[in-house]
């Protein structure tokens, strides 16, 4: 028996025939990639952006009162020389505001971050006389992953505290809702309780400005001390907590006397709720407003969220004069971006079942078209066990290899359709076929899975942006393969024909034209090109070197991400140290004055040209007046 003879019997004992001849096994595989790939997808958690881990640690030391240049030399540069020099830190950076000093501390991508972290706080420990005396003892933390999804404007002409108390509220409703776990109100002063006491009511009780504060601190010990407004001195009490209120501080027991009566600080001070004296506003369409902030962490699913913030919005009951609105919301992009792929995944899918149709059967080019959704789904379960998360790098990867995923689908059916072509009646058409491209069709998946892997083994901040590229276009391109070799085979057994009548004929008029069109253009092509061998090997090698010098020579630029037009535009204005409050208000009108002025020209040129929608190009104007001055190190 010649080798010839004993081929087929030894093809008939592969995996691959077993599936071709066994077509429920062959469906059963195909449906459970479909359905466990589709549940997968709905599980993953969605965000905008991947989520990094920054890998840094950051001690925060609160310094009232003191100047930014005071934070910088008493707290931020001797907290930067203890941890320089500690193995795993690969940078030190820091920034001294007026009142608190923040080091940040960046680790080496292999560095163990737990063991750095206790080197650090060894380290901020061991330093002699710190923090100084009116400074607060350092925070040091492991910076956690959390991306702000939402900012919701609370605005409306009702007053300061009003608008306060309805931003808490909110804030607080929000944190009920199972979705949402880190909200918090910005954009406005902090709440503060002033405590006066006259220098007469001191001597007459016997008493000091330190033994009044040392009695506030103990009642509330998340009030690092306070400053009472006397003759003698000024403690300004500071009150982060929402819980506290002036009245709970006028029960305080400053003294206990024998006959068992209590002297309290109400009895001999003026408290007053208030707000820090500092000159900060915002503003929102021109009336005050606050802003709620709804950060997410790395394992909150974004469109969730949205959909529970959405519906608690609609429900929510303001008093008259106060409104709410989403200002800024980062799922706009992600929704938009999803809704881009899967028109777009339709389309592709429609397109290459056409093409398909133009050039082979109806029954292969079904066959091989459903190839797509088969080896997505597939591939996106293989990828959801390694955690990673449909955002726009994901998308981004999945528009990737739409276009390469049915390359080796449409080779085997193709072989396979040659075959039962030249034989009808034989049996072992389905098998010819598939190993007679089996070798080629591997290598080429395999080659374009090596190109993809070493990104897999890259690291840095950007590796961990782009990880999910080269996971998900293996994990497809494996599962095409599985398609192709254990799922297509199965349903091409029958050399019966699907395309009939006029299907038929655009069939064989395309292969005609095709005929044609490689007779009279390719053909003659490759024979000049041989003939002129060298001229043509010039002619490449001369394309290669234009090609990279349009990129080295700056012709063409080269950018990691495209700068994509913003929803959204910013103004900084930066004036002179010690330019009044009312000035910088001055000027930060005149911006908007300005900007709203273009916009009116924007619209009316919209409105000549007949573009107008009916809507204004600008929804919402919010700025904030403002600041406290800082340095930054590193």
């Amino acid at each position: 028996m010649t080798n010839r003879d004993t081929a087929p019997d030894n093809r008939r004992g592969s995996l691959v025939a077993w599936f071709a001849s066994n077509s429920v096994a062959a469906n059963i595989m195909m449906i459970f990639l479909l359905v466990s790939g589709f549940l997968s997808v709905r599980g993953m958690v969605t965000e905008t952006f991947p989520s990094l881990d920054p890998r840094t640690i950051t001690i925060a030391t609160p310094y009232p009162g003191a100047t930014p240049y005071d934070v910088e030399e008493s707290i931020t540069r001797r907290v930067e020389e203890a941890v320089i020099g500690i193995e795993g830190v690969k940078r030190v950076s820091s920034r001294a505001s007026e009142g608190a000093g923040i080091v940040t501390v960046e680790m080496e991508d292999f560095a163990d971050q737990n063991q750095v972290l206790d080197d650090v706080e060894t380290a901020v420990d061991g330093l002699v006389d710190f923090p100084p005396e009116e400074a607060e003892e350092p925070s040091i933390i492991k910076t956690k992953r959390t991306s702000s999804m939402m900012s919701l404007a609370v605005f409306g002409d009702v007053g300061e505290r009003t608008l306060h108390y309805w931003a808490e509220k909110i804030e607080g409703e929000l944190l009920q809702l199972p979705e949402v776990t880190l909200v918090n109100v910005t954009g406005g002063r902090n709440l503060e309780i002033s405590i006066e006491v006259s220098e007469e009511t001191l001597r007459h009780y016997g008493l000091t400005i330190d033994d009044i504060s040392r009695r506030v601190a103990e009642f509330s010990i998340d009030v690092p001390g306070g400053t009472l407004r006397t003759k003698a001195g000024d403690i300004l009490i500071r009150v982060q907590g929402k819980r506290y209120t002036g009245a709970e501080f006028e029960n305080i027991v400053i003294r206990s006397r024998k006959d068992g009566t209590k002297l309290r600080l109400g009895n001999i001070a003026t408290i007053r709720d208030g707000f820090e004296d500092t000159n900060l506003t915002n503003e929102y369409n021109g009336v005050p407003a606050l802003f709620v902030r709804v950060t997410r962490s790395d394992t909150q699913d974004t469109l969730k969220m949205e959909r529970a913030i959405k519906a608690y919005l609609s429900t929510v009951e303001l008093p008259q004069g106060v409104e709410v609105e989403i200002w800024r919301n980062s799922t706009d992009i992600l929704r938009d971006r999803i809704s881009l792929m899967v028109r777009n995944g339709i389309l592709g899918y429609v397109l290459v079942f056409l093409s398909l149709l133009l050039f082979l059967d109806l029954k292969l080019a079904f066959w091989t078209s459903l190839g797509i959704p088969i080896s997505f789904m597939g591939g996106l379960l293989l990828v959801s066990f390694t955690g990673i998360t449909m955002n726009m790098i994901t998308l981004f990867a999945l528009i990737i290899v739409i276009g390469i995923v049915v390359d080796d689908a449409i080779v085997i059916g193709e072989s396979i359709y040659n075959e039962q072509e030249k034989d009808p009646t034989n049996p072992d058409a389905v098998l010819d076929g598939v190993f007679l491209v089996k070798a080629p069709v591997t290598i080429g998946v395999l080659t374009s899975i090596a190109a993809f892997a070493p990104l897999i083994f890259s690291t840095g901040p950007m590796a961990q942006i782009m990880l999910p590229i080269p996971l998900i276009v293996i994990g497809i391109l494996a599962i095409s393969l599985v398609e192709a070799f254990f799922i297509l085979p199965a349903h091409l057994t029958s050399s019966r024909r699907w395309s009939r009548g006029l299907l038929a004929a655009l069939r064989d008029s395309t292969h005609a034209g095709l005929a044609r069109f490689i007779d009279r253009r390719v053909v003659p092509a490759i024979v000049l090109c041989l003939k002129y061998r060298y001229a043509s090997v010039a002619l490449g090698c001369a394309t290669i070197i234009v090609t990279v010098g349009i990129f080295q020579g700056g012709i063409v630029r080269f950018i990691f991400f495209p700068q994509i037009d913003s929803d959204h535009i910013t103004v900084n204005l930066k004036m002179p140290t010690g330019t009044p409050f009312e000035t910088t208000y001055r000027y930060a009108e005149k911006i908007i004055a300005a900007g709203e002025k273009m916009a009116r020209d924007a619209e009316a040129a919209m409105n000549e040209g007949g573009m107008d929608n009916g809507t204004s190009i600008v929804e919402a104007v919010s700025f904030t007046v403002g600041s406290q001055g800082s340095t930054t190190t590193g």
